[in-house]
């Protein structure tokens, strides 16, 4: 019976997830800020940011860095898959909205969900709307180009329901939980663990 006790131990200390907390914030490498002062700048049909994650995990915020005066911003995420450019909703996950105040600087904007699924592999789409002529818009210059950070890849800005825009919005996720994705080699692992579980219990007592 210990070989059954040290096994389920291990089998779920490799499955397990990873319950620290993090603030992500994607940011494209060698980063070139643009700003644009006292203009909508295209937030009224929507502005956002694609991305996949790499491992199963759950968010519970998604903020975004700007100086807007006194209005309503907008935010919805939700599953997608992209076709020639053009985003194509599959599901919305969320979509909420906050009052936001008279800015006297660039800061952060939050806005708290419930703790919220995503999958390894699929493709989201996170986007905020936004119909007053903020202070300062805020944007890093990707050139059109995805990339990939931590737990993410295919990061990317969007404009409206298309993603041929040369700039990205400051978007940041709290990330409460991240399960990683097990190997080839873990499944392997624990089917060997499996099969010396069921010779143990097979094996006839002295």
């Amino acid at each position: 019976m210990k070989i059954v006790h040290v096994f389920g131990l291990t089998l779920a200390a490799l499955l397990a997830p990873c319950l620290h907390a993090q603030v992500v914030e994607f940011v494209p490498p060698g980063a070139v800020v643009l700003t644009t002062h006292n203009s909508n700048d295209s937030w009224a049909q929507g502005r956002g940011v694609l991305f996949s994650p790499t491992a199963n995990l759950t968010i519970d915020a998604i903020g975004v860095f700007q100086q807007l005066r006194p209005g309503t911003l907008g935010v919805a995420l939700s599953r997608v898959h992209v076709d020639n450019g053009l985003i194509y909703q599959d599901e919305t996950l969320w979509q909420g909205s906050v009052a936001s105040a008279d800015a006297s600087a660039l800061s952060w904007l939050d806005l708290t969900l419930p703790e919220t699924r995503l999958l390894a592999g699929s493709l989201y789409h996170v986007q905020f709307s936004y119909f007053g002529r903020p202070y300062t818009n805020f944007f890093y210059d990707n050139q059109n180009q995805p990339f990939s950070q931590g737990h993410f890849t295919q990061i990317d800005g969007t404009e409206g329901k298309g993603t041929a825009n040369y700039v990205m919005p400051a978007v940041r996720l709290n990330v409460a939980s991240v399960s990683p994705v097990p190997e080839p080699a873990t499944y392997a692992l624990i089917g060997l663990g499996l099969l010396g579980v069921m010779r143990a219990r097979r094996t006839p007592k002295a």
